[in-house]
């Protein structure tokens, strides 16, 4: 599950990236290419998370800063100006060009590393079952996120935190300490064992 919604991240991110490579070879007289950017920018946006957020930004030849700078959401569009004006069309043009794809190249780079761990877990009987776990337990987190009450950023960062993988982690460990008590000794002598650390615990 985990490993399919980073494989689907990875089509989306290198999608978007050939359509803004696209567009930038086009020297911005292809429109298909950046309507098609804008149209999906909010689901780049979301999912580069903290990568695709510059906290303080200052525009060429300007004297303020903006922070919290959304790279694809507020440089898209700026970029998509320079290269409609004679006078910033190159050298303005080119720096956000260049931030735009350093962005998503180290996106991608990022999506990759997560399903090359996830391939080499999967050699792992014991990560089987903390990412079974892992799996089930994140269920309410992307629930809320299907109703719009979570971003996938917030998810993102949840499934992430050490919290979650202790408790995650937690839960996987008790359930493999229970599955080979329950298959040494039997399922009524389990109980029983159980029981009896219950009153001795009172």
């Amino acid at each position: 599950m985990k490993g399919r919604r980073q494989n689907k991240k990875l089509e989306f991110a290198l999608e978007f990236f050939e359509n803004f490579k696209a567009y930038m070879e086009s020297g911005g007289d292809e429109v298909k290419y950046y309507t098609w950017m804008i149209h999906r920018s909010n689901k780049m946006q979301n999912q580069l998370g903290v990568t695709g957020i510059i906290h303080s930004y200052k525009p060429p030849y300007q004297n303020f800063a903006y922070k919290n700078y959304t790279v694809i959401l507020s440089m898209l569009p700026d970029l998509k100006h320079a290269l409609e004006d004679y006078i910033l069309r190159d050298g303005v043009a080119n720096q956000y060009a260049s931030t735009i794809q350093d962005t998503l190249v180290r996106h991608i780079g990022i999506v990759e590393d997560r399903i090359d761990l996830i391939v080499s877990d999967l050699k792992n009987p014991l990560k089987w079952l903390h990412v079974g776990v892992s799996e089930i337990v994140s269920i309410p987190a992307y629930m809320l996120s299907s109703l719009g009450i979570l971003s996938e950023t917030n998810v993102t960062r949840i499934i992430s935190s050490s919290i979650f993988k202790i408790f995650s982690g937690l839960i996987a460990l008790f359930g493999l300490v229970s599955s080979v008590i329950t298959v040494v000794l039997g399922w009524n002598q389990f109980l029983d064992l159980i029981n009896r650390l219950l009153t001795s615990a009172s």
